[in-house]
């Protein structure tokens, strides 16, 4: 079944499933770790311990968000301490496991001293290495080697995001956009990405995107000399956009909206996925379109944006902690769950 044409279903399955009525049982599944799918908790470095993070029966999976700072401390002496940790609760609860390391504003004190200081560039209102510095892009893809060394065939392992080509997680072309940052800047990128694929070469990764690329013309450039390049590359590779909303259709010929149907796009033949753009219990307004432009129409908001995921294509779907702990979701998320490993 087409992963779009699941969200027909959808809302019919998860009426079905939320209504206080003891007649309707929910089967429980057997998680299998060989497809990265379903419901995704997202845990930020030691934010929860494994147990906690994955002893909830109505998510499929957790990720690991890790900053190099946390895994490499000092200079080519790795602390592997807590993926490891995630790793051993991930088999012995046979459930999905997904990590990223973040370069960028994560990276660690030891590389910072190693540059001059025109090798940064400001980001978001941060000071960060500059992507096509030649000491940041050997020191992080040498992380990533031994990265891939360690977990590359780890079966608990199910998922990598490809991480560090900017501010943090996500790709974040820093100003000025003239051609000769994006012609560097592009090509730091691809190494670091065909960095990633040779290390985990079994492993499905996903590129995340993010509302970080400023006009269409650099899109358009990031499209042709990234993503395609990429797909070329390896057929392991997708995407996923971390900034799910509930119109999850925003206006036209905007930057989100390029984001999306770049994922609907490929959902066909590799794997797509999002991220929420925050927690709906914490900061439920932190983006102004995050219900129907209205940032006090918050009600069935964490319901509209799963299904807003649905409908643009989604293997998996990213959760923030506050929400996927919360009891009262479970129905909902078993719901969800079901249709998205479809």
């Amino acid at each position: 079944m087409s992963k779009i044409l699941k969200f027909t279903i959808a809302s019919l399955l998860i009426v079905s499933s939320c209504q206080k009525d003891d007649s309707v049982t929910v089967i429980e599944t057997t998680i299998s770790n060989n497809k990265y799918s379903g419901i995704i908790c997202l845990a930020e470095n030691a934010q929860a311990s494994p147990s906690i993070a994955f002893n909830m029966p109505y998510i499929d999976g957790v990720k690991l968000r890790l900053g190099w700072r946390n895994v490499e401390p000092v200079n080519n002496q790795f602390d592997w301490t807590l993926i490891d940790a995630y790793v051993a609760e991930a088999q012995t609860l046979n459930k999905q496991l997904s990590i990223s390391i973040a370069g960028g504003v994560a990276s660690p004190q030891w590389l910072i001293d190693l540059l001059d200081s025109n090798d940064f560039v400001e980001v978001r209102g941060n000071i960060v290495p500059n992507l096509w510095n030649e000491t940041y892009l050997t020191e992080y893809m040498e992380l990533i080697e031994a990265f891939g060394n360690r977990y590359a065939n780890d079966e608990a392992v199910s998922h990598i995001t490809i991480s560090g080509i900017g501010f943090s997680n996500e790709p974040v072309i820093p100003p000025p956009y003239g051609t000769e940052v994006l012609e560097v800047w592009s090509l730091a990128a691809n190494q670091i990405i065909e960095t990633y694929i040779n290390s985990f070469d079994n492993k499905p990764l996903t590129l995340p995107i993010h509302t970080q690329i400023p006009n269409q013309d650099t899109w358009l450039f990031f499209k042709e000399n990234v993503l395609e390049l990429m797909y070329q590359k390896s057929e392991t590779i997708g995407l996923e956009y971390h900034g799910l909303d509930a119109t999850a259709s925003p206006t036209e010929g905007t930057i989100a909206d390029n984001y999306y149907n770049e994922i609907k796009q490929i959902s066909h033949s590799r794997h797509t996925g999002y991220q929420f753009v925050c927690s709906t219990i914490s900061n439920p307004v932190c983006d102004p379109s995050w219900v129907s432009g209205s940032s006090n129409n918050t009600d069935n908001l964490l319901q509209k944006t799963l299904e807003a995921g649905i409908a643009n294509g989604a293997d998996f779907i990213e959760v923030y902690a506050n929400d996927c702990s919360d009891p009262i979701n479970l129905d909902l998320f078993k719901s969800i769950s079901e249709i998205l490993k479809e």
